[in-house]
């Protein structure tokens, strides 16, 4: 049995990576941002065509200013957003110690509240951004393991060894960055 503990940046590291991998989140983020700037372009140009220059000009800065720091603030806003929910909803797993293993083609894990059990034929995929692997399970839930965990390369070589039947696919990017 492995131990490990999750902290905070744990927990952000999942949910920003879940969210920068989500399609609709991509382009809901990328369609308001377009939106955003194609309302003060509109308004740039209504207002110029009306003949009103400083109105004008000033919505077409505007357009600009979104359009170039819009994805900072928006990248910003979902850090903050996620940190809100992690201290609201998730506060009492954060510092718990967790042992987790492998029994019988099972990952075992337990806690204070309990054990779970996992099928190893239940994995769907399994992704690798250096400091954490996300073991995503078929249902929808996922195993967080950060990097922290004692004998973290034993730890994923023994994941390796049990789903070598199954071949879930391994998704490795070290160069992951909340964008």
């Amino acid at each position: 049995m492995y131990k490990l503990t999750l902290t905070q940046k744990d927990f952000l590291n999942y949910l920003l990576f879940a969210a920068s991998k989500s399609t609709r989140i991509r382009n809901s983020r990328i369609k308001s941002w377009l939106m955003l700037t194609g309302v003060f372009f509109c308004l740039g140009l209504v207002f110029a065509l009306g003949e009103n220059k400083f109105l004008s000009w000033y919505f077409f800065v505007a357009g600009l200013v979104v359009f170039i720091f819009y994805p900072i603030y928006v990248k910003q806003r979902y850090r903050k957003h996620y940190i809100k929910y992690i201290n609201e909803n998730l506060r009492s797993r954060i510092g718990m110690e967790c042992k987790i293993g492998f029994v019988n083609g099972c990952i075992v894990s337990e806690d204070l509240s309990g054990e779970s059990k996992t099928h190893i034929i239940d994995i769907e995929n399994i992704s690798e951004i250096g400091k954490n692997l996300f073991v995503r399970i078929k249902t929808g839930e996922t195993l967080i393991i950060p990097s922290n965990i004692n004998d973290f390369d034993k730890f994923k070589t023994e994941l390796k060894e049990n789903i070598k039947e199954t071949q879930p696919d391994w998704n490795v990017e070290y160069g992951w960055k909340w964008k």
